[in-house]
């Protein structure tokens, strides 16, 4: 597929993709990348399309997890899960007096001044917490990370059998827009006004695969995650086509607060 099929914001990361293909395909090696949100494992999957003697593997943690970390791999590697290089983070604190949130777990975590990258889904079952991160890391997460906004906490490394089971708080649903610019995709899903959509996204309260966005005309494509401050997240899951008056249609995965 032709690399016009991406953003030019993503023309970093497609060459960065594009760069361990050939190495793989050279060198007759593995590589494992950090973790990636849904959006740069769909580049990746059509990145895949041009190299059949290269095997492409995802694993987050999870089934339906979001991030995972990607094994990229000359045709005749086994797949061996431990190459994965995944661990398994749980939060203990006193539940009886504190209520965390994701956005505090993930703030402490980017204090801390790890990479975005380097850790997978911070998952909850209504109770407790655990997060992913890369193997490397684990020691120095559990060391640091003694703090979560005001409140004491402590980490510890757990076995993937203790991993919990999520809890899923997003609805499918389809939906038709005159375009594919984000106001649009804002003022539908969360049925607010066009100039309301527009206000969000200049002032700052959207983003875009978790990346800060003041563009209005943004054009959405598949497998993009929009967040909303306080209103939730939605992401982008199929694209249909055009209805009969020229509207799109396509399905959609909503998160609402």
């Amino acid at each position: 597929m032709s690399s016009d099929f991406f953003r030019s914001e993503e023309t970093h990361f497609v060459q960065r993709i594009e760069e361990i293909f050939q190495r793989v395909e050279k060198n007759n090696y593995l590589e494992l990348t950090d973790f990636f949100n849904m959006r740069e494992q769909y580049i990746v999957e059509n990145i895949a399309n041009r190299y059949p003697d290269i095997q492409v593997f995802y694993e987050g943690g999870y089934y339906g997890s979001e991030r995972k970390r990607i094994i990229i791999a000359p045709d005749y590697y086994q797949l061996d899960n431990n190459d994965f290089e995944l661990s398994i983070i749980e939060i203990r604190f006193n539940s009886k007096f504190i209520q965390l949130k994701h956005s505090q777990i993930l703030g402490a975590l980017v204090h801390l001044g790890i990479d975005r990258d380097f850790f997978g889904d911070i998952i909850t079952d209504g109770k407790q917490w655990q997060f992913l991160v890369k193997e490397s890391m684990r020691d120095f997460v559990i060391n640091n990370l003694q703090k979560i906004g005001n409140n004491t906490v402590h980490l510890s490394a757990i076995e993937k059998n203790k991993l919990l089971l999520p809890r899923d708080d997003s609805d499918n649903e389809t939906i038709t827009v005159r375009s594919f610019r984000l106001d649009a995709i804002i003022s539908t899903v969360y049925n607010v006004s066009r100039q309301n959509a527009k206000d969000f996204i200049t002032r700052g309260k959207v983003t875009i695969n978790w990346v800060k966005t003041n563009k209005i005309d943004h054009f959405v494509s598949m497998n993009d995650t929009i967040s909303v401050r306080g209103y939730g997240r939605v992401r982008i899951t199929e694209i249909f086509g055009q209805t009969q008056n020229s509207k799109w249609k396509m399905s959609v995965n909503v998160i609402r607060k």
